[in-house]
């Protein structure tokens, strides 16, 4: 150590090593900063997204799985709208009365058979929800901006579909392993 300060180079590789630390700490600083920091895109995104289970789905328990309507054992037009069962059912499902349609085609409001069923703007079956009040006008506004908006699913929706698309390859699998069993005569 005594060479070090005797040569002449301790102090300005002390001064060097304390710049470094400074700058570091500076620059995670910044950075720590920028990611608190929330611009008016990021929260209007936040504010504005809709997710299926929080918003779409308690519009769909609430007013259609209920008795006699969209739920098991005899679902209306076999779509059951329950809980964990509603997102399978409606997007990208082809509507038994309006074969042309969609239940929900996601992005494309002229082809969600569901928007038109509950603004009553169709020529087939009764608006929904059948024998109740039309659903409020926030609600069927917050049912279009999801179709609109892609009409994503979202974790819990997720979870269903890969479980229910598991259990289908299980069962493809099942059945194309039994053979035919040969008859001895």
């Amino acid at each position: 150590m005594l060479n070090l300060i005797k040569k002449g180079t301790f102090i300005p590789r002390l001064l060097v090593m304390a710049g470094f630390i400074t700058m570091t700490l500076l620059v995670y600083k910044e950075l720590d900063s920028q990611e608190k920091k929330v611009t008016p895109d990021t929260s209007k995104k936040n504010s504005d997204s809709i997710f299926f289970s929080r918003d779409i789905q308690p519009i769909l328990t609430k007013n259609c799985a209920i008795k006699e309507c969209h739920i098991a054992p005899k679902p209306a037009k076999k779509m059951d709208l329950s809980e964990g069962k509603a997102y399978m059912s409606m997007v990208n499902v082809t509507s038994r009365e309006m074969p042309k349609l969609k239940i929900v085609a996601p992005g494309n409001l002229e082809l969600s058979y569901l928007y038109d069923k509950l603004t009553g703007n169709h020529s087939e079956g009764d608006r929904m929800p059948a024998g109740k009040r039309a659903l409020p006008k926030t609600q069927i506004e917050l049912i279009k901006k999801w179709i609109l908006a892609g009409a994503a699913g979202d974790s819990i929706t997720a979870l269903v579909k890969d479980s229910v698309d598991k259990r289908d390859s299980f069962q493809q699998k099942a059945l194309e392993s039994k053979k035919p069993e040969k008859k001895i005569e």
